[in-house]
């Protein structure tokens, strides 16, 4: 999580989508730096809002300009189960994978764990629960999206990104059954709404606060 007072951005940190690679370029732009996870990394924006209100105070919200990137649900949990069979989680057996197949991952990991695969849009609502970045990049499109934000916030870096906290290729999204891509698909229905609604554009104030209503016409 980054918020750059003088450039003007907040950049929210979602998992598995090339956070740290973002923060690491960013960091030397930003006057508030929380890069990690224990201290509040991945903060949703309902609670860095509330958190740092202060801040609105001396620039208007509305002058920020507000990112991050989201991934494909199924990319990012098999994202996420090929982080955490890393050597270093086997200290934190709760967290480690490497010993477990996708079905005991889907079925305990997950269950267990739910803080880690709570639905990825979420990070990006106000305490209204409205959208609160005015663009949010699809993993998929991460190189052009973080063209634009580099273009917009004047941090030319940004186009020349490197790779860091890279997941182990213990499983890839083919080698996946139908059953657990739909319990995936099923988990974050959600998620696809928004990745086709809301992504890879500049969203006006209008979109921004449209998604509460898209959630109750879906209801």
């Amino acid at each position: 999580m980054l918020i750059g007072l003088r450039r003007k951005f907040i950049f929210v940190a979602n998992m598995k989508t090339a956070s740290s690679a973002i923060e690491t370029v960013l960091k030397p732009l930003a006057e508030i730096v929380i890069t990690d996870s224990e201290f509040g990394k991945h903060l949703p924006f309902s609670i860095i809002e509330q958190r740092f209100s202060w801040i609105f105070e001396y620039v208007p919200q509305v002058d920020f300009f507000i990112f991050g990137v989201i991934r494909e649900p199924i990319d990012f949990i098999v994202s996420l189960y090929n982080f955490h069979s890393r050597a270093d989680f086997e200290l934190r057996p709760r967290l480690y994978t490497g010993a477990i197949g996708f079905d005991a991952f889907l079925s305990n990991w997950c269950a267990d764990n739910c803080d880690q695969i709570e639905p990825q849009h979420w990070k990006f609502l106000d305490r209204d629960g409205h959208i609160a970045p005015n663009f949010i990049v699809s993993y998929q499109r991460l190189t052009k999206g973080l063209t634009y934000v580099a273009n917009r916030i004047d941090a030319p870096a940004l186009r020349r990104m490197p790779m860091i906290n890279v997941s182990n290729e213990l499983l890839s999204r083919h080698d996946l059954t139908a059953y657990q891509r739909s319990w995936i698909a099923e988990m974050f229905a959600d998620d696809y709404r928004f990745l086709e609604r809301f992504c890879d554009r500049l969203l006006t104030p209008a979109e921004q606060q449209g998604w509460r209503n898209h959630m109750r016409a879906v209801a």
